[in-house]
């Protein structure tokens, strides 16, 4: 059985370097790579900052 690996697009992201160094220390903690790592980081200040009042 041959596991389907998903297609990953470069995205560019401009972000300053000590924001790279804080992603990659969650990533590592999570054990997720850059994207996951993103979107769970994004969720989770979208969750603690935008809760529906």
């Amino acid at each position: 059985m041959r596991i389907k690996k998903t297609k990953k697009i470069s995205k560019g992201y401009r972000l300053k370097p000590e924001t790279h160094r804080l992603i990659d220390k969650v990533q590592k903690m999570i054990k997720s790579d850059y994207d996951q790592t993103l979107s769970v980081l994004c969720n989770e200040y979208l969750k603690n900052n935008y809760q529906q009042k």
